[in-house]
């Protein structure tokens, strides 16, 4: 399958379109089109799979405003120097579900993990290769309990105490590590929000893949 099937397959707009997301709105410029992008930067083009860091933070317009864009952005593994943007939210607030605003991008990285994604005429295998976020981003996007929380750590069962005014934890041995199947399973039900959209995403593993 090639990059323009998976568009005629998402009914991908030839013209950017601006969609509502509670409570501001998305613009999506495309997984494929995006990475057809990177790749022409790309001097060695020799490969036989395609792996992509994605990014994911939120970012004020200034200290004045409450106007604040969260892009998704997008580098290839063999060449983190460029960087694009798969899409762009703009709010006055962040967005309030973080699986309407990753749908469109999880639903085009679905039919590219499953295709692979054609540039030239050859296919190459697509996949993530890590999720790169701020602490705050990557508990919005797992659906999990903020930093702030006593069962807040992504990578660990440990639970929180209060010292001083914040959550610390000061007792780190006979720690039990999170595992891909545990956070499906929602073991420790008190880290988890709700259950993320991302855990469609074939071959994502929800624990390493998500830094």
């Amino acid at each position: 399958m090639n990059s323009s099937d998976a568009r005629t397959l998402l009914a991908t707009p030839r013209k950017r379109i601006l969609k509502d997301i509670t409570p501001g709105q998305y613009c999506h410029f495309g997984v494929a089109n995006c990475i057809e992008i990177l790749f022409s930067y790309l001097t060695d083009q020799n490969l036989n799979s395609i792996q992509v860091y994605i990014n994911i933070d939120g970012l004020p317009i200034s200290k004045s405003s409450n106007s604040q864009f969260y892009p998704i952005l997008c580098s290839l593994v063999e060449n983190r120097n460029f960087v694009d943007m798969i899409g762009i939210y703009h709010g006055l607030e962040k967005p309030t579900f973080a699986n309407e605003f990753l749908k469109d991008f999880v639903d085009e990285v679905i039919l590219l993990t499953n295709n692979g994604i054609t540039i030239n005429g050859r296919t190459y295998s697509f996949k993530i290769k890590a999720f790169i976020c701020d602490t705050p981003a990557k508990a919005f996007i797992m659906y999990a309990k903020g930093h702030t929380g006593y069962f807040s750590c992504s990578k660990c069962q440990i639970e929180g105490t209060f010292v001083d005014n914040r959550v610390c934890f000061p007792n780190i041995k006979n720690l039990v590590l999170r595992t891909d199947i545990d956070f499906r399973n929602k073991v420790q039900e008190e880290h988890y929000l709700g259950t993320s959209i991302l855990e469609l995403i074939p071959n994502l593993n929800m624990i390493n893949d998500i830094a």
